[in-house]
């Protein structure tokens, strides 16, 4: 793929090539293999992005699992609109159980903190939080990220499913705004 890319009206420069995401990925499924190896857990994938790291991630993972899956909003273009919608809701089942969390990206933490407080009304056994993108210095608030891929500054992202207005979701390789 090419180093400088265009999606709608927005230029992005490579920031990370898909084998680094991948050796990155896989180290985190060892992690997530080693801390719930007992614990038969619920992967909960935020849709829409999620999917692809989700998706590479689990399958590196031998573990009886269940795998659910969670639609939330909160961006409009390149910009977070500071509101969370859930599209879908919560699953049923999830009480008493191991949950992880399966995030691409967390930023300001709007998102995970409004999903924590949804599951902690369901008294879930554990609830960890694994994403492939953090940006700590977005942060606004405090959420506990057990897993992370990538520790980056505060730039808007494209590729392997982040996306700027519904597009480059598709990019295997993670790109930032110019």
């Amino acid at each position: 793929m090419e180093d400088n890319i265009k999606v709608s009206d927005k230029e992005f420069v490579m920031l990370l090539k898909e084998e680094q995401i991948q050796a990155k990925i896989k180290d985190l499924a060892i992690q997530i293999q080693s801390d719930f190896h007992a614990h038969n857990p619920v992967f909960l994938v935020v849709l829409k992005g999620a999917f692809f790291f989700a998706a590479s991630l689990i399958k590196q993972i031998d573990l009886p699992c269940e795998i659910s899956f969670i639609k939330v909003s909160s961006y409009a273009g390149d910009q977070s609109s500071g509101e969370i919608k859930f599209n879908f809701g919560l699953p049923e089942g999830l009480s008493d159980r191991n949950i992880l969390i399966i995030e691409d990206i967390v930023d300001s933490g709007l998102t995970i903190y409004k999903l924590l407080e949804a599951l902690n009304k369901l008294k879930p056994r554990s609830v960890k939080i694994a994403t492939l993108v953090l940006k700590p210095k977005a942060l606004k608030y405090d959420v506990p990220i057990n897993y992370f891929g990538f520790e980056l500054g505060n730039e808007f992202l494209l590729g392997f499913g982040m996306d700027y207005n519904e597009k480059g979701r598709n990019l295997q390789d993670i790109y930032r705004a110019k």
